[in-house]
């Protein structure tokens, strides 16, 4: 193993590949016995992980909830015919006390600047704006990953605008950077994020406690 990913190291130039190199070199020097034989198993859309990460890790925040029964979904009506379309499917839908928390797990590297791209981004307001008028909404996220060492952190937001003014019509988007040790971490020994963790999201969500750039919340 060490000498394939030696070989490799020679040839690998993106920085996002010699991130992960790295974290490869690492998990196998920590944990790997001579004596035991590694089983490796490769996925070719990682994105899928990491939102089932997610996912899990927030399944004791709440009650998980039902997009296609709390909102609107969209429907043809043709000629008389109605047809209707398969519902919204946020990664992240939870109640709690009638207040909603909708969130997406994105697989984009934030600190090199990749982010969601349009269609990610207006599903994401169509999340929001289609639920019924009876749920009040807690907050709406994306959650990305951070090779930093914060454990979770809130790195900025999603909004609509019309040239420099914000579109007052659509609710914010907020940005959720999650600490990609901890979160493999906790995802392998089947944990789940402390409870200050959804006081503190709730208050992000809300428009509290949030500073310009990069804060570091407690864990």
């Amino acid at each position: 193993i060490d000498s394939i990913l030696d070989e490799y190291e020679v040839i690998c130039t993106r920085d996002n590949d010699r991130e992960l190199l790295e974290l490869l070199k690492g998990f196998f020097n920590s944990s790997y016995r001579k004596s035991l034989s590694p089983i490796i198993y490769g996925v070719s859309s990682f994105h899928v992980v990491w939102e089932h990460m997610c996912v899990s890790l927030l399944n004791d925040f709440g009650i998980s909830e039902n997009h296609a029964l709390i909102a609107s979904q969209p429907s043809y009506n043709i000629r008389g015919n109605e047809l209707n379309l398969e519902p919204q499917r946020p990664d992240i839908l939870r109640s709690i006390n009638q207040g909603i928390i909708i969130g997406d797990a994105k697989w984009y590297r934030i600190e090199s600047e990749e982010v969601p791209k349009t269609p990610d981004a207006i599903k994401q307001f169509s999340y929001q704006s289609s639920i019924l008028d009876k749920y009040s909404i807690l907050g709406n996220f994306l959650f990305l990953p951070m090779m930093s060492s914060v454990s979770y952190v809130h790195i900025g937001s999603l909004e609509m605008k019309s040239g420099q003014k914000k579109d007052s019509r659509f609710s914010i988007v907020q940005l959720i950077g999650l600490g990609w040790g901890d979160i493999v971490n906790l995802y392998a020994k089947s944990g789940h994020f402390p409870p200050n963790f959804y006081d503190w999201l709730v208050e992000i969500g809300a428009g509290k406690a949030i500073a310009p750039g990069l804060v570091d919340a407690q864990p």
